[in-house]
């Protein structure tokens, strides 16, 4: 679902920001059998929570099993299973320079002060920003979309596992 969540945006590789992570650097970061647990609330404040599990992983490509789940993690509905290569998933963060703004920030997260990247990408219909962790390559650990100023979502990964 947060892969879904983050547009990729096809154009010219020169025209793009840099993005935050290399493939490389999202495959050290999530072996099989990584959990990452996300909590998701919609404009009028309904929350749901999303299991992301990593596995079947090998150099180029992952496999992930996507479950809903209640707050305490407990399964509830169907869990979908997809792939993505290495380079798939890095290129989720790549974005028109024209219409985002990269800075650096502090937030405040239930990992603590991070140091991110944020990307506040103008889209058509309104605002996308995104928080990459700069001690945490992956999908960026808060995800916040607006229209007209009004927050329609917001994706924050309440936890991560790595195995043991």
């Amino acid at each position: 679902m947060i892969l879904i969540l983050i547009v990729l945006l096809v154009g010219d590789p020169a025209n793009m920001l840099p993005t935050p992570y290399t493939a490389a650097q999202i495959r050290q970061a999530h072996p099989n059998e990584t959990v990452v647990k996300t909590k998701i609330t919609a404009a009028d404040n309904e929350v749901s929570y999303l299991v992301i599990r990593f596995h079947d992983g090998n150099e180029t490509e992952i496999h992930f099993t996507s479950q809903p789940c209640s707050e305490t993690g407990e399964a509830v509905g169907e869990s979908s299973v997809s792939q993505a290569t290495w380079e798939d998933l890095r290129q989720h963060a790549l974005f028109p320079a024209s219409s985002t703004k990269r800075s650096e920030v502090e937030l405040e997260s239930v990992f603590g002060k991070q140091a991110c990247w944020l990307y506040e990408v103008q889209q058509p219909d309104g605002l996308m920003r995104l928080w990459f962790s700069k001690s945490m390559a992956g999908a960026p650990i808060l995800v916040e979309t607006y229209k007209s100023d009004l927050r329609q979502l917001r994706v924050e990964t309440i936890e991560k596992q790595l195995p043991q």
